[in-house]
C-alpha cells in the first residue's frame, strides 16, 4: 500500500468516526491533525460540512427533550389519558446493533393492546438515523416507528 493510498484511507476512517466523537474528542483530534476531514476528495469535505454545519445546531444531552420531543410527549401524554396508550418513556429502551453500535428511540411505547412501539421523532432525517432505525426493525421483534411533525398533528412510517 503506497503511502498515498494509505492517507486517504486513514483520513477517510477518522471521517466516518467523525460523527460518533463527542466534542472534546473532536477538538483533540483537530489539534493533532490540522487536515483532519480537510483530505483531497472534495465530496468528503462537502459532506462533512454540510453535515457539521447541521450538527452545529446543537445537539442535547441524553435525557434531554428538544421542542419537536416536547410536544410529542405532550401528545403522548393526552392519548395515554384518553386510554389509547398504557405507557411511555422517553429514552426508554437502546438497542445493541453491533460492536459499539447502538441505537436509542426517542419514545417507548405500549399500546392498549399491549404491543410495544419505539417511536422516533425526527424534524428531519439523515442518512445514518434512517439507516439506524432500519437496522434495528430487522434485529428486533418491536415495531418501529418514525414520527414527524405534520401541521396540528404527527406523520407516521413504520418500519416493521
Amino acid at each position: 500500500m503506497t503511502l498515498d493510498l494509505l492517507m486517504r484511507t486513514a483520513q477517510k476512517w477518522l471521517f466516518l468516526h467523525f460523527f460518533q466523537m463527542t466534542r472534546s474528542q473532536r477538538q483533540r483530534a483537530f489539534a493533532r491533525n490540522p487536515v483532519f476531514l480537510c483530505g483531497e476528495d472534495e465530496v468528503m469535505r462537502k459532506t462533512a460540512n454540510s453535515v457539521t454545519r447541521m450538527q452545529a445546531l446543537g445537539r442535547l444531552k441524553a435525557g434531554k427533550m428538544n421542542k419537536t420531543e416536547q410536544a410529542y410527549d405532550r401528545y403522548l401524554g393526552a392519548l395515554k389519558a384518553a386510554g389509547e396508550i398504557l405507557w411511555y418513556r422517553f429514552e426508554g429502551i437502546k438497542f445493541r446493533l453491533a460492536d459499539n453500535t447502538f441505537y436509542t428511540p426517542d419514545f417507548s411505547v405500549m399500546r392498549a393492546d399491549g404491543l410495544l412501539e419505539q417511536h422516533e421523532v425526527k424534524g428531519f432525517w439523515t442518512d445514518d438515523a434512517r439507516v439506524k432505525i432500519k437496522v434495528a426493525a430487522e434485529q428486533f421483534p418491536v415495531r418501529f416507528v418514525a414520527v414527524k411533525k405534520k401541521g396540528s398533528g404527527w406523520e407516521r412510517e413504520y418500519f416493521d
